[in-house]
C-alpha cells in the first residue's frame, strides 16, 4: 500500500517500520494515543509526521485529497501482509511534513465550519496551505489561499496592520505554494516595516 502511494505520489511519502514507544519492548509497534485529537479509535490509517501520529479514516482523508484518493483506490489490490502497519492499521510516514500543520489541516478536515469560522491565525493558515498544496486538498488549498488574498489583496489601499508582521513568512510560502499574486502586496507590507 505504501509503494504504491510512493511511486504515485513521489516524494510525498515512504514505507517505514515504527519505532517502538520509549519505555516498551521490541516488538510494540503501537504508542500510546498521542494528546492531540486526531488519534481515532475507529481510524484505519495511521500517518507519521516526524515525531507525531495521527490514526485518522483512510476514506476521509481521501476524499479531501487527490493524492490519497489515488492511494485508497489502489490499495484494494494490496494484500494486507504485504503492508507495514501500526495498531493494526496500515502507516505511512509523510516527509517534509510538521506535526502542527497536519494537525491543523485535520482539524480543516473533519470540521471544516468550526476551523473556516475561528480567527485565523499565520501559522496555521500557512501550515493548512503548504498540505493542502502537497497533498491536492483543493478545497481547503482554495480557502486559504482565499485567507492569504484577503490579508494581501491586490489592491494596497485595502491592507490592514495584521499583513505587517508576517509579510516575509507569506513571502515564502506564496513562492512555495504557487500564490503570486499576494506578493506585490507582501513586498509592500516588508518594505514599510521598520526594522
Amino acid at each position: 500500500m505504501l509503494q504504491l502511494f510512493a511511486s504515485k505520489v513521489a516524494a510525498l511519502s515512504a514505507p517505514l517500520t515504527a519505532a517502538p514507544p520509549q519505555g516498551q519492548g521490541p516488538f510494540a509497534l503501537a504508542p500510546a494515543p498521542p494528546p492531540h485529537a486526531f488519534w481515532l479509535a475507529d481510524g484505519d490509517l495511521v500517518l507519521a509526521v516526524r515525531d507525531g501520529f495521527f490514526r485518522i479514516h483512510a476514506a476521509r482523508l481521501a476524499a479531501a485529497s487527490a493524492a490519497f484518493a489515488a492511494l485508497v483506490s489502489e490499495a484494494m489490490d494490496v494484500e494486507p501482509a504485504d503492508a507495514e502497519s501500526m495498531d493494526g492499521c496500515p502507516f505511512v510516514r509523510l516527509l517534509g511534513d510538521e506535526p502542527r500543520d497536519w494537525q491543523a489541516t485535520l482539524e480543516a478536515i473533519y470540521d471544516p465550519q468550526s476551523f473556516q469560522t475561528r480567527p485565523v491565525i499565520f501559522d496555521t493558515l500557512a501550515g493548512v496551505l503548504r498540505i493542502s498544496t502537497k497533498y491536492e486538498i483543493r478545497a481547503l488549498r482554495e480557502w486559504s489561499i482565499a485567507q492569504m488574498r484577503t490579508t494581501w489583496p491586490k489592491h494596497i489601499d485595502q491592507m490592514g496592520p495584521v499583513a505587517l508582521p508576517h509579510a516575509a513568512e507569506a513571502i515564502t510560502v506564496a513562492r512555495l505554494c504557487g500564490v503570486p499574486d499576494i506578493l506585490p502586496a507582501a513586498f509592500y507590507a516588508l518594505s514599510v516595516q521598520k526594522w
